[in-house]
């Protein structure tokens, strides 16, 4: 039955769940507290009911005292242990405080295979007899009896997880079956373990010289050597030349360097692995110098974790970049191959597929490391390495098999006993719980206080969730807080991070601090755009322009959707020589290209007189090509309406004709008519749009519906149906809350409908959230100025003061302001004339300042005329008209003389 348990407990499937466990110390017994309580009461119970039944079993029972009922008695005592134990061996399968113990129960087909093979096995035993075990057949009441002893183990299973640690802690503590928590550890955890396999000591026999071999003691031609790897010398030479002259085996060379390595002496390991490969190439042992060769690769590939990419903004001098290390890490690995093939060994193996693989991932091989890595699992399907390789390929391509290989990874961690935390959760699928994600990363975290990736991602998500808008303001200043916290820590950790320099950057930037370390080192593919987008930004910023417009193009080839990138591209063009009057240009040859073309189609039917098969063919393959129609839509959608929106419908028609229909070929003529102002056919074409979202995946749905419900409530909103309107803005803010747009149209909306409240209440929601915006703050502005003029005022100078001085709109809107203050003012006092005359100063100041970046600014060239003409008027010298019939006299006489 041992056997049997130890089987079907030990082939239990991994969980998500292990994930929320707390690491235990290496020093922590093997045996909890939990453990120990399930031990001895489970113990004590099957001990107490065998006795009894032992002793008191006939009374119990109700049998004369004969043979044949002795023997029934012994089959229940039989019967008793072995039903308590199968059913405790539900209880075993948690070794928490947790009452569920038939959680994933029916993912381990062995662990119900092997209980009803126990069960039939004992059935067997009872119905055949058997001497030797004094068994006998017997009765329903007794088979009745022995199972329900048997469940009890359950219940009782659920008792002992109720009751509490504390005391029987201490008892264990006394009875020293624990240790105590106060003392210190007197050895070393790795050799409470297995002190073999862990060992701090290299031994090896080195070979004697002949004329040396005298001084020992008689015939033995060899002696130990030991190398104490807790006190490794940093001067290398004399345990080199000490392996060269014992010729040690390449497992001694190979457990030295790595020691080495691990200690952090990288470069040393290296010359180790190098005065392996001269040693073994001297004593003609190349045959074995595989297992150098791979650790040669895998250091060479440590070396490119920490090399630049591009080494452009510090000086770098003699510093190899990322390529080369990559390269020589290959040279290693065909070296290994071909010592290999040479000396009659097989090329290949578990050693050389890995590394090959790691190799192919640093380089993103993808298609070359799937070989790889399956080379290895084909022989061993739990190779953790191979298995992670895999996820990580699949990250990049399929979440469905990446969940797959990510539970079988985990599970094999769980069997060795590593923690699982920063190697499966960084691959785990984006919409799994951020929650789940956390607790992983700090876990990882409690297990190495410097693992800066662990930080880095703690810090991304505590910034991300400072942008929440449930939370208070102090709740998101804190949280931002600890995220800045965070990445400061991952950066000093790693210095030549990209992602950490990423999060960064950005700040730099607003701080003109122009760091490129995140292009300069990145190697992540994901971070690669932006790092190549922020270090445009830079250098455009510096006025590299030459540099500033390479690295942009490298921004939309890798992304060619990205807005910034885009934006910047047409900036480079503009200062490379590429204006708008070049565009015009262009596109004016494109439309002439475009009516060539379909007159000459035209002329090819007409030719044809009447043969249907010749005139349909230039025809029919323009009228099928769906992509052929949306360009020629964005041909014409500056120019000419008519001719886009037929352009979007015959697009829209292929479109539905085909399996896969397209809803952003309805929404987009939905948006022409809307702009034309046919808000029926806008209407109706939106809600197809919408309906066709529907049918798509999950992910492509929720991106499209989103921009055509906006689109929708608009229409409502300009049809009058407002209360349809606000329904659909409801709809859509309940799915995305952060979406500004969306929340400035409907507050809008609530203004008109005499609800400024509700509208205030929006516009406090997305502020608090997108405080940096200056198209929110600028609508705010608007709405402050309509109900609350005095707010107003703040709110404009403090978006001048903290968010954007140069911003034209709070410029206008603070002239506006000054301006009508000054004409509030009506009191004869000279230091209210002198203090009016200042704010009419400050207003034309403003103005002009507004004109200066902007000059075609209608409303700031308007606010400074009505200046000159109070000027003229003499309001700034301080006069001021008896009443308002006087001053409207006393402009119309000074418009009439200046007509």
């Amino acid at each position: 039955m041992d056997t049997f348990a130890a089987l079907m407990l030990a082939t239990d499937p991994a969980s998500p769940a292990l994930l929320d466990r707390k690491p235990d110390k290496l020093t922590s017994p093997l045996f909890t507290v939990d453990m120990h309580k399930q031990l001895f009461l489970q113990s004590a119970y099957q001990i107490v009911v065998t006795l009894i039944f032992h002793f008191f079993g006939l009374q119990i029972l109700g049998l004369e005292a004969t043979l044949t009922n002795d023997s029934v008695v012994q089959t229940v005592v039989l019967n008793i242990p072995v039903f308590a134990q199968i059913f405790n061996s539900f209880n075993s399968r948690r070794l928490d405080c947790k009452l569920n113990i038939f959680e994933g129960l029916l993912k381990n087909h062995y662990f119900v295979v092997i209980t009803l093979i126990e069960i039939v096995i004992q059935l067997i035993i009872v119905f055949t007899g058997s001497a030797a075990l004094q068994a006998t057949h017997i009765d329903g009441r007794e088979w009745g009896i022995s199972l329900t002893l048997g469940v009890v183990s359950i219940l009782l299973g659920a008792l002992i997880r109720l009751l509490p640690n504390k005391p029987f802690k201490r008892l264990l503590v006394f009875i020293r079956l624990l240790p105590s928590p106060e003392a210190l550890p007197t050895i070393k955890p790795d050799a409470e373990w297995n002190e073999a396999t862990n060992s701090s000591v290299i031994f090896w026999q080195r070979r004697v010289p002949d004329d040396r071999r005298h001084h020992r003691l008689g015939q033995v031609g060899q002696e130990v050597i030991a190398i104490d790897l807790d006190n490794l010398d940093p001067n290398l030479d004399d345990v080199l030349d000490l392996l060269k002259e014992g010729q040690c085996r390449v497992s001694v060379w190979a457990k030295l360097a790595g020691e080495y390595w691990r200690r952090g002496y990288l470069s040393a390991a290296e010359r180790i692995a190098h005065s392996a490969i001269e040693s073994l190439t001297a004593n003609g042992a190349m045959a074995q110098s595989p297992p150098i060769y791979a650790l040669l690769a895998n250091i060479q590939i440590a070396h490119a974790q920490r090399a630049p990419k591009d080494a452009r903004e510090d000086k770098l001098m003699g510093l190899r970049s990322k390529e080369e290390y990559y390269r020589d890490a290959a040279q290693y690995l065909n070296a290994g191959e071909r010592a290999a093939a040479e000396g009659g060994e097989g090329v290949g193996g578990t050693l050389a597929f890995l590394t090959r693989g790691i190799q192919q991932l640093a380089t993103r091989s993808m298609d070359d490391l799937m070989r790889s890595f399956e080379g290895v699992l084909a022989e061993k399907p739990t190779n953790i390495v191979a298995l992670l390789g895999k996820v990580r390929s699949f990250a990049r391509s399929s979440l469905l098999k990446l969940t797959g290989f990510r539970n079988t990874g985990l599970h094999s961690l769980r069997k060795t006993g590593l923690s699982s935390s920063s190697q499966i959760v960084p691959a785990s699928p984006p919409n799994k719980p951020v929650a789940k994600a956390k607790a992983a990363w700090q876990r990882s975290l409690e297990v190495n206080l410097s693992e800066w990736a662990a930080q880095l991602l703690l810090g991304s998500e505590s910034i991300n969730a400072s942008k929440a808008g449930s939370q208070t303001e102090q709740e998101r200043t804190q949280a931002f807080l600890v995220g800045t916290k965070y990445i400061e820590k991952a950066f000093n950790a790693n210095q030549k991070s990209a992602a950490a320099a990423n999060m960064l950057c950005e700040l730099f930037l607003r701080k003109k601090n122009l760091k490129r370390r995140s292009e300069r080192f990145a190697d992540t593919l994901t971070l690669l755009t932006d790092g190549n987008l922020r270090a445009a930004r830079a250098l455009h910023a510096e006025g590299s322009i030459k540099e500033a417009t390479k690295y942009y193009t490298t921004t939309m080839e890798g992304q060619p959707k990205h807005i910034l990138g885009a934006i910047g591209m047409a900036q480079m063009q503009i200062l490379n020589g590429v204006s708008s009057a070049d565009v015009a240009q262009e596109k004016l040859k494109a439309h002439e290209l475009f009516d060539r073309a379909m007159k000459a189609i035209k002329l090819d039917d007409a030719r044809a007189n009447g043969h249907a098969i010749r005139s349909s063919r230039a025809t029919t393959a323009l009228n099928d090509d769906m992509e052929m129609h949306v360009e020629i839509a964005r041909l014409w959608q500056e120019d000419n309406t008519e001719r886009t929106t037929k352009a979007f419908r015959d697009a829209s028609r292929v479109s539905a004709a085909s399996s896969h229909a397209e809803p952003r070929l309805l929404n987009n003529p939905g948006a022409l008519q809307h702009m034309e102002s046919n808000l029926d056919e806008a209407r109706t074409t939106y809600e197809d749009a919408l309906t066709k979202a529907a049918t798509l995946s999950a992910e492509d749905s929720e991106a499209m519906s989103t921009s055509i419900l906006y689109n929708l409530a608009r229409v409502y909103k300009d049809s009058g149906e407002h209360a349809i309107a606000k329904e659909v803005y409801d709809k859509l803010l309940s799915r995305h809350p952060e979406y500004v747009d969306a929340k400035i149209r409907q507050a809008q909306m609530l203004v008109n409908l005499g609800q400024p409240n509700d509208a205030h209440e929006l516009l406090k929601q997305a502020l608090a959230t997108q405080n940096t915006s200056l198209n929110l703050r600028a609508f705010y502005t608007s709405f402050l100025l309509q109900h609350n003029v005095k707010g107003a005022k703040d709110f404009v100078f403090a978006t001048l003061k903290d968010h954007e001085r140069h911003d034209v709109y709070s410029l206008c809107a603070a002239g506006w302001i000054i301006y009508a203050q000054s004409q509030d003012s009506r009191d004869p006092n000279p230091k209210m004339v002198e203090e009016r005359k200042r704010n009419i100063q400050r207003a034309v100041k403003v103005y002009h300042k507004a004109l200066q970046l902007d000059p075609l600014c209608a409303v700031a060239a308007q606010g400074l005329a009505i200046a000159v003409a109070e000027d003229a008027l003499g309001t700034l010298s301080g006069q001021l008209p008896v009443s308002a019939a006087e001053d409207a006299q006393r402009r119309l006489k000074k418009f009439a003389r200046s007509a």
